[in-house]
């Protein structure tokens, strides 16, 4: 019955990722659920070790979950860097007008502490998207120099106006 679970289970997160729903992965993330995407990439590293590399097709399956995910994992650096950005730029907002009116204080300083809170809980997801991806590569048995494509970075900006 164990094994059942883990095949239904599996199935789901499968199809969340290879089907577009990492996306679903980068709505987890911003919803600072960095537990969450901790447990789903330790069941589908268990789902593509235990089923997965069992099937035929299974090796270009954890392929394409793979880019799926370091897709992810690129978009959700490019988000952390804005958030970076964000909190510079609230931080430099005439503090003489914030500093006079207390709600804009408290305000400003609910959104700071917001955006560090989403940052650090993002920046716990990535790690655990890297482990995920570096797991999933051993597991594929994915070379690194087939994986050199998989990480480049998107850079985010604040546009200055």
């Amino acid at each position: 019955m164990g094994g059942t679970i883990i095949i239904a289970g599996g199935g789901a997160l499968l199809g969340a990722g290879a089907s577009g729903g990492a996306a679903t992965l980068g709505t987890w993330v911003i919803a600072n659920q960095d537990a969450y995407v901790l447990n789903t990439c330790a069941k589908l590293t268990v789902f593509c070790r235990e089923v997965l590399v069992k099937t035929d097709d299974g090796t270009e399956l954890m392929h394409q979950v793979r880019q799926r995910v370091c897709g992810q994992l690129r978009e959700t650096e490019s988000q952390i860097e804005f958030l970076t950005q964000l909190k510079q730029f609230i931080k430099r907002i005439d503090s003489k007008e914030v500093e006079s009116d207390s709600k804009a204080k408290h305000d400003r300083s609910e959104a700071l502490k917001g955006i560090t809170q989403s940052e650090k809980n993002m920046k716990k997801s990535v790690k655990y998207m890297q482990k995920y991806v570096k797991e999933l590569a051993k597991i594929a048995g994915i070379r690194d120099e087939d994986a050199s494509g998989t990480r480049q970075k998107v850079k985010a900006q604040i546009e200055k106006g």
